[in-house]
This record gives C-alpha cells, structure tokens and sequence, in this order.
C-alpha cells in the first residue's frame, strides 16, 4: 500500500484504513495461531502425565498386600538406600515428616528431589531401608490403593 500510495495510486485514507484493518485483525489471528500451538504442547504433556497410569508397572504387590489406610500421615523414612545403576543417590537417609507438616525440598538438578517422590509413590522400591507411613511399611499396601490415597 505505501508504495502504490507513493506513486499515486492510492489516498492517504485508503492507506490509512489497510493499515488499521491490518492492525485489528493480525493481533487475534496471532493469538489464535499460538493457542492451537499452545494446545498442542498441552495436550502432548497430558498424553504424558496420563501415560503414567498406563505403564505396566515393575514394582509388583506383595502377596497378601493390604489395602491402604492412612490415619494421620506421618511419613518415616529409615536407613534408605537407593542407586540408579551404580550411582548412589541415597545412603541411609533418614527422614522424618509428622502429620500435617508442609516441606519443601530444594536443590540442584539431580540431586534426588524427583527420586524421593517417585520412592514415595513406590515407582521405584528402596534398595536397603524402609519407608512407613503411620508405622506401616509402604511395601505392604497394594499400590492402586496406596496412591490413591497420596497427594503432593
């Protein structure tokens, strides 16, 4: 348009009103481009995230696991060992969480913050020490109903 303006082709009005036209509807079709790829990004995390229920789990229950029943939520772990292969990420850690307390665990990448939940959630099994909630080693719960009941 500025240049069909330039060689008289066109009025300053008409250059005027292409340029609001132009101006009105880039922006939403802008908006609309990036939040069907927005969209997309987001339905591939939840394919992710909901692919975690469909994984055939190694983790197998004990015979004559229980069902879960968690009274106060205290959380001990004691003595726990675990390795990635030959890569210690814990030597007899021992923690202790009483019911209703918050925590947060900060630290640099690899560091075990991921790990710890994952042997929470009884993804993985502690290769040496236990993990109880009220007392009960977590190992003893059938997982279905044992994950069920946790929240972070």
């Amino acid at each position: 348009p500025l240049m069909d303006f330039l060689a008289g082709n066109m009025t300053l009005g008409t250059v005027v009103f292409i340029y609001t036209v132009y101006g009105n509807l880039s922006w939403p079709l802008f908006s609309f481009v990036h939040g069907i790829r927005d969209y997309h990004r987001s339905m591939a995390d939840f394919n992710a995230l909901f692919g975690y229920g469909k994984i055939q789990q190694e983790i197998k229950d004990k015979i004559g696991a229980q069902k879960v029943s968690i009274k106060e939520g205290k959380i001990e772990f004691q003595n726990v060992g675990f390795k990635y292969g030959k890569r210690t990420i814990f030597k007899n850690l021992n923690l202790k969480i009483p019911k209703g307390k918050k925590i947060a665990f900060v630290g640099h990448s690899g560091c075990g913050k991921t790990t710890f939940v994952k042997l929470l959630y009884r993804l993985y099994d502690v290769n040496t020490g236990r993990i109880l909630i009220d007392g009960n080693d977590i190992r003893n719960f059938k997982q279905e109903s044992f994950r069920g009941e946790m929240s972070i």
